[in-house]
C-alpha cells in the first residue's frame, strides 16, 4: 500500500516527515502532526534530529519496529567528539559537531544504550536488506547525501522512505526541503546506495517500520 506523502515545510524536518509517513501508513486513521513528532524526537529548535531520537519515540507508539546502525553509543556515551571524528568522515563530523547540541545528543544516546527501546541490529544493511525488509511489508526510513542524491557536492543528512522498488530503481517518498518534498521518486539503486553510504559504507542507517502484530 501507498504511504500517504508528507512534504518537510523547511530544513529541519525532514527525519519527522519519513516518520509521519510510515507512522501513517502502519496505523490506518491515525494523525501525526510534525509538532507531537518534535515532541516525541526531542528535537531542539534549529536543529535536524538524531537517528537514534527516533529509536526512543517509536519504543512508545503501537506499531513494529527495528532498526539497522552500527554506531558505538557506547563510545558516544563516554565521549561525544572523539566518537563522532572517530567514526564520521571529516566534514560529515565537522557538520555534526557545530550543528548539533552533542551533550544533549548523548543524553539520549544514554537512554538507548540503557534500555534499548526497539530491536537494533548492529550492522551496516545493505541493497539486500532493503530488499528483505520490503518483500516482509516493511517501510524503510534511510539516512542519505542529499547532495549525491540531487547531483550536488556538499554532502546534506537527509532522510527518505523507500516504500517500493520498479526493477532497477527504489521508489521513495523524498520530503525534500522548504515545501518542495517529491512523492514517488524513482531512484537508481546504485545512485541510492552511494548516496546512503555517504557516512561510509560500515555505517549505513535504516529504520524499517510496520503495522504491529494482531493478537
Amino acid at each position: 500500500m501507498r504511504p500517504p506523502f508528507h512534504a518537510n515545510p523547511d530544513q529541519h524536518h525532514c527525519l519527522q516527515c519519513t516518520l509521519r509517513m510510515a507512522l501513517e501508513a502502519a496505523e490506518p486513521g491515525a494523525t501525526y502532526s510534525l509538532r507531537l513528532l518534535d515532541l516525541l524526537t526531542q528535537r531542539r529548535a534549529g536543529e535536524g534530529t538524531w537517528t537514534h531520537a527516533a529509536y526512543l519515540a517509536l519504543g512508545t507508539l503501537p506499531v513494529e519496529a527495528r532498526a539497522y546502525d552500527a554506531f558505538d553509543y557506547d563510545a558516544f556515551v563516554d565521549n561525544p567528539v572523539n566518537a563522532v571524528f572517530d567514526s564520521f568522515p571529516p566534514d560529515v563530523a565537522a557538520s555534526m559537531a557545530s550543528g548539533f547540541d552533542l551533550i544533549a545528543a548523548t543524553t539520549l544516546a544514554r537512554e538507548v544504550v540503557s534500555r534499548q527501546p526497539i530491536p537494533i541490529e548492529a550492522r551496516s544493511p545493505g541493497l539486500d536488506d532493503l530488499d528483505a525488509l520490503l518483500d516482509d511489508g516493511w517501510l524503510v526510513i534511510c539516512n542519505v547525501d542529499a547532495g549525491v542524491l540531487n547531483g550536488g557536492a556538499s554532502p546534506a543528512g537527509h532522510s527518505l522512505l523507500v516504500w517500493d522498488r520498479d526493477g532497477d530503481a527504489l521508489i521513495v517518498h523524498d520530503p525534500g526541503e522548504n515545501g518542495a518534498g517529491t512523492p514517488d521518486r524513482r531512484v537508481d539503486r546504485d545512485v541510492f546506495l552511494r548516496a546512503w553510504s555517504y557516512m561510509g559504507a560500515g555505517l549505513r542507517e535504516a529504520i524499517a517500520i510496520r503495522g504491529a502484530p494482531v493478537g
